[in-house]
């Protein structure tokens, strides 16, 4: 697909639709509206449970003439041993519609067994090998089936190198094989060469960034081992590392077809 004919979108904030989280998207741009243009938020597959179990899911249905949202689920298998089951997606397509997400975006990771989020909400990426390779082609191929709008793979944050693939030799060849455009997260491009003892702009040259639809960024802490190798850990209430901002510098002016730019920022303190 040609990721221009998608609509633009503009610079986002992220909600997990948590009332007692902030900042309140909704909130910012009744006090500011050019402050931004969409929110990103998470919530569960089905419409009926987001309805009763995410506090703001109100706010966000009637206001998202005035700010389109991005659906970006919970616990969305994109790996794992198992496909994701006929209702679950029939649910996630419903949710899509609903809300009038131009597409949906999910890591590529094994998130949930049966509905059952693995323990600590964390996920676990495929290898990035031949055949994790093969495993996250199946899952996506699976999942864009049942959607009527483009399902958009995402690289998974790793705090240690699995298989002989760079991260972004994988991320292009899934595109390759499925069609479903990217979104670039630049924290988690961070984690993953740190995990290799790689430079910050290895494998940037030959990345099809013309897919790349979404861009994300997210603060995070960057801690050592005690061998000595650092570990890039996702925690959105934290600022913004300067290695993100310097690899985002390297890599948006590459990324012509982008839509949007999102800062995951749920959690992070309100001054």
């Amino acid at each position: 697909m040609d990721a221009r004919a998608l609509p633009f979108l503009g610079l986002g904030l992220s909600s997990n639709l948590d009332p007692a989280v902030e900042p309140d998207p909704w909130a910012l741009h009744a006090a500011e509206p050019g402050l931004l243009d969409l929110v990103e938020y998470s919530a569960p597959l089905s419409l009926e449970v987001a309805e009763r179990e995410a506090g703001l899911f109100g706010t966000l249905m009637a206001s998202r003439e005035r700010l389109p949202v991005l659906f970006h689920p919970v616990h969305l298998n994109l790996a794992g041993p198992e496909l994701e089951p006929a209702g679950r997606l029939a649910a996630l397509e419903a949710h899509a519609r609903a809300v009038g997400s131009p597409w949906v975006g999910n890591d590529v990771a094994w998130w949930h067994v049966r509905g059952q989020a693995l323990p600590g909400y964390l996920y676990v990426p495929p290898p990035f090998s031949e055949a994790g390779l093969e495993v996250a082609a199946a899952h996506a191929l699976h999942v864009a089936s049942a959607l009527s709008v483009p399902l958009a793979l995402e690289n998974p944050v790793v705090v240690r190198r699995e298989g002989p693939l760079h991260v972004l030799d994988f991320m292009a060849r899934l595109h390759a094989r499925t069609g479903c455009p990217l979104v670039l997260d630049v924290g988690h491009l961070v984690a993953a060469q740190l995990a290799a003892g790689l430079s910050l702009e290895t494998g940037l040259d030959g990345f099809p960034f013309e897919a790349v639809i979404e861009v994300h960024v997210a603060g995070a802490v960057i801690t050592r081992t005690p061998e000595g190798r650092s570990v890039y850990l996702d925690d959105h209430g934290q600022p913004l590392r300067s290695e993100v901002l310097s690899l985002l510098a390297e890599v948006l002016p590459r990324c012509r077809a982008l839509r949007a730019l999102v800062f995951e920022g749920d959690g992070h303190p309100a001054g």
